[in-house]
């Protein structure tokens, strides 16, 4: 999905030319505010004659060409982590942010990409250490250990010499671990990488115009699923009650590597045969791990793939307009932002037909005032700071709705019994699902939005 880390390849003397003598690259001195990229970038810098940055971003020139790495992941929070969502949407912005200050706008055909990684951030359905440990196999391919962070894994195929493959490797890891203070500790990154033209272009990416093309991405979640879909998680915190002795032994045996081992030693199918037969006993035991963290993956796809067809975006904000649909009810999930009921006492209790016009008109008006104390209040929602602008993100947005709408509900319980009424938004365009999760609002927006779109009325 979105992009993580691009290495992109020049070779363009007149574009070489221009870029190394742009004011706006400043020279590298020391490695200080790259350890984003030193990694990926340390190659390029050792083999340069001249090295460059620019908020992050590394240009190695060489005499005959030039190499840049660019993290927009990173560059979108101001290269301190790449732990949150990442919609396509803004994704798409970064790389036009990118070609715009450079005066790069119209010679994006001669960018080429040569390396790409890409990937989701999610919850983890069980704990984020045991996820990690049971990861065991993609496709015959073990998850190795991925020295340098904590409950890390990698998996690529191993050439006749030893050597990892370029053509695409799988990471999983414990994002949570690696950045606390930006994550929940239980999130998982899981991401793909290719450093060959080969599987890159089959991805519909050549050079970097390419990735200001929404439908690129929806290849990139389809990739991601679909290499998902071929991983072996060997969950031995699976209940074993529901199933038969027979069954009970087989899974037993099924959870231990060395089976799997053996499998491999075996004619071509036998392996993909017993994925089959362990995936089987998984659902017949009442729960399986591959089916939930799918459906988490796919969930988080959509949201991220909000205002991905809008033909030339610019702020994620400039989105509202579009179509938004909610989850069909506008009550939290969990306790974790229970209503906090307040008192409407002020409002008189009225009981018949010719009253409700009014009683709608002051539920309105009350919820529009707990939507304002909720989205100052900071244990419910904490507005960041993206380029000298405030904005909420829009999950907190979702979450705080949700609250508002507890509350002012509880609070005229009894009005909305004897009017049979509801809250319209539950079934039309609103902040919700997947568009909550996926934007970024200006205080205003959301207020204004809310203005415009809350009205209560009698269920048909």
């Amino acid at each position: 999905m979105p992009i993580d880390f691009l290495k992109i390849f020049v070779k363009d003397k007149d574009l070489i030319s221009r870029l190394q003598n742009n004011p706006i690259l400043e020279w590298l001195q020391i490695r200080e505010g790259l350890s984003h990229i030193e990694k990926e970038a340390q190659e390029g810098i050792i083999k340069a004659t001249t090295t460059k940055v620019y908020k992050g971003i590394v240009f190695c020139f060489k005499e005959d060409s030039l190499i840049i790495y660019f993290k927009p992941h990173y560059y979108y929070n101001n290269n301190k982590h790449n732990a949150n969502d990442f919609t396509i949407n803004a994704c798409i912005n970064v790389i036009r942010e990118f070609l715009r200050d450079l005066s790069l706008e119209n010679e994006g055909e001669k960018l080429i990409v040569q390396n790409i990684e890409f990937g989701l951030n999610v919850l983890s359905p069980i704990n984020i250490k045991d996820l990690i440990t049971f990861l065991a196999y993609h496709k015959k391919n073990e998850f190795r250990t991925d020295v340098g962070l904590l409950y890390s894994k990698k998996s690529y195929s191993l050439s006749k010499n030893g050597k990892a493959s370029k053509y695409l490797s799988l990471k999983a890891y414990a994002k949570g671990l690696q950045f606390p203070e930006y994550a929940d500790p239980d999130s998982f990154r899981f991401e793909l990488k290719s450093q060959e033209s080969r599987k890159i272009n089959s991805l519909g990416i050549f050079n970097i115009n390419d990735l200001l093309k929404p439908d690129v991405y929806t290849t990139l979640a389809e990739e991601l699923i679909q290499r998902f879909d071929e991983v072996l998680i060997l969950d031995s915190s699976v209940e074993l009650d529901k199933l038969e002795p027979k069954k009970r032994l087989k899974l037993v045996e099924m959870l231990n590597t060395h089976f799997w081992y053996k499998q491999l030693q075996k004619s071509r199918n036998t392996f993909n045969d017993s994925k089959k037969t362990y995936f089987s006993l998984l659902n017949t035991a009442g729960y399986n791990i591959h089916n939930d963290l799918r459906k988490i993956l796919l969930s988080k796809v959509e949201e991220l793939k909000y205002c991905a067809d809008a033909e030339t975006p610019i702020k994620d904000k400039n989105c509202a307009d579009a179509d938004i649909y909610i989850i069909r009810n506008c009550t939290t999930n969990g306790s974790e932002y229970s209503a906090q009921v307040k008192d409407a006492a002020y409002i008189k209790e009225l009981s018949t037909d010719k009253d409700k016009d009014s009683i709608i008109a002051q539920i309105e008006d009350y919820a529009l005032q707990q939507l304002i104390s909720n989205i100052n209040n900071p244990d419910h929602i904490k507005p960041e700071k993206l380029k000298g602008e405030y904005f909420y993100n829009g999950g907190d947005v979702e979450k705080v709705i949700a609250v508002t709408f507890s509350e002012v509900e509880q609070n005229f319980k009894e009005h909305y019994s004897l009017f049979n009424l509801h809250p319209s938004c539950s079934y039309k365009n609103y902040f919700g699902f997947p568009g909550a999760q996926a934007m970024g609002w200006m205080k205003d927006d959301v207020l204004e939005r809310f203005r415009s779109n809350f009205y209560i009325s009698a269920e048909q």
